[in-house]
């Protein structure tokens, strides 16, 4: 489904912000929008609406964890000794503030870096040969006015590919600019802060090295350029959670008042945590749609629900549905629970299955209610190994040729009514 990235606090002061999305293989500059997608195995293809950045084919897409949690990273590579394999962008990047005592930051959260060779520039201007990175003797440092303005940095920048840890950066022109350092399993730290002289960086175009100059290859989850020089406890914040400083975080998703859910052809409606639902809901998941769920799945109030022919509702933990409900599955979808996962719903409720449609849970289904479940040819409900099947109020069931009704102790074929009232039934 995508990041998002945020429009307040760090965030609101950007320029730009580079990070793979979570599909694993488009490479995104948040702020501008611009991007390129990768086959997965060696070739980039440009965002066609806008050609201004491109990806070199050899970058790759890895995962590493940071303070505990997976997240994609883009390497960038080394090409030979005076050039890069990154990324480029077709004409100059401004940064306002790198030509005045506005000043501009820089932060890199990497999984790893190589040596790299001569001049060793992470972000860098190809037209002044400006950068940030690291010197010859692998000390952070800016490079600004064909010259090292870093000079108090006795910070080097692990190269053995595989040392995580962040490293960030002030420039300020005609005053004080810094360099930050930290391992992911500590803190971020200024090591290094000199008057740089009076020099502008005014813009940048490479991501990884400097075009006929030099690079500074490394596994980079995410480097991002701000408007402004950043304090150390900013600083901190992202070497502590960069993700959750920039980006929304995803996770459950809450959706109240009246809502219409629509999942197109072969789309996908995922959840990490879980979706709630409540009010007026019509929920449509089309041909080939899933509907999927990593642990709760909750709708409340008037609720209809339609999968179309071969559409899936897929839950590893519990699905609950209640008052009143319309379920409606079309030829040959499914809906299914994992071991130990639970079906409930209550109140008015009418459930159909259309032909070669099935129900399958590995424990317990409950209705509770006025509730009518109709199954057409062919279809069943199948319940696992001491699994469970309640049903209580006025109830009708009804199973028309071939259809079958499953558990570890019952098993009904063929055609059966079920009338109202009754109190419970119970499978088990």
């Amino acid at each position: 489904m995508g990041y998002t990235l945020k429009s307040t606090g760090l965030a609101a002061d950007l320029i730009a912000c580079y990070m793979v999305d979570d599909d694993g293989v488009t490479l995104r500059e948040w702020v501008s929008g611009q991007f390129s997608t990768w086959n997965g195995v060696d070739t980039w293809a440009d965002d066609a609406g806008n050609a201004d950045m491109s990806v070199d084919n050899p970058v790759v897409v890895g995962q590493a964890t940071w303070k505990g949690t997976s997240f994609n990273y883009f390497q960038t590579l080394a090409n030979g000794t005076y050039n890069f394999y990154g990324i480029r962008h077709s004409a100059a990047q401004t940064v306002p503030g790198g030509t005045s005592q506005g000043g501009f930051g820089v932060f890199a959260a990497c999984a790893g870096m190589d040596a790299g060779g001569a001049y060793n520039g992470l972000i860098a201007n190809g037209g002044s040969n400006a950068f940030f990175g690291k010197n010859d003797t692998d000390y952070i440092t800016w490079y600004v006015g064909s010259g090292y303005r870093m000079s108090s940095s006795t910070q080097t920048l692990p190269s053995d590919l595989s040392t995580k840890f962040s490293f960030a950066g002030n420039w300020i022109n005609g005053g004080t600019s810094d360099v930050l350092f930290g391992l992911e399993s500590g803190s971020l730290a200024n090591v290094g802060s000199a008057a740089g002289g009076s020099f502008s960086f005014s813009d940048y175009q490479y991501i990884g090295g400097l075009s006929g100059s030099g690079n500074l290859p490394g596994k980079h989850h995410l480097i991002a350029i701000f408007n402004r020089p950043l304090s150390d406890t900013e600083y901190q914040s992202l070497h502590n959670d960069w993700f959750g400083a920039l980006f929304q975080t995803p996770g459950a998703h809450s959706i109240a008042g009246n809502v219409n859910l629509s999942v197109t052809p072969s789309g996908t409606l995922s959840k990490s945590s879980h979706h709630s639902i409540s009010a007026a809901v019509s929920a449509t998941i089309n041909v080939s749609a899933t509907l999927q769920y990593n642990v709760i799945n909750t709708f409340s109030g008037a609720v209809s629900l339609t999968l179309g022919a071969g559409a899936t509702m897929v839950k590893a933990s519990h699905y609950y549905m209640q008052t009143d409900v319309i379920m409606q599955m079309s030829v040959n979808a499914t809906m299914q629970a994992s071991q130990a996962g639970q079906h409930s719903i209550s109140g008015g409720s009418l459930i159909s299955l259309g032909v070669n449609g099935s129900v399958n849970y590995a424990t317990h289904q409950s209705l509770l209610g006025s509730a009518l479940m109709s199954l057409t040819p062919a279809a069943s409900m199948q319940y696992g190994v001491a699994g469970q099947y309640s049903i209580a109020g006025d109830v009708g069931i009804n199973l028309t040729v071939s259809a079958v009704t499953a558990s570890s102790v019952q098993t009904v074929v063929a055609y059966e009514i079920l009338t109202a009232p009754m109190t419970n039934i119970t499978g088990v």
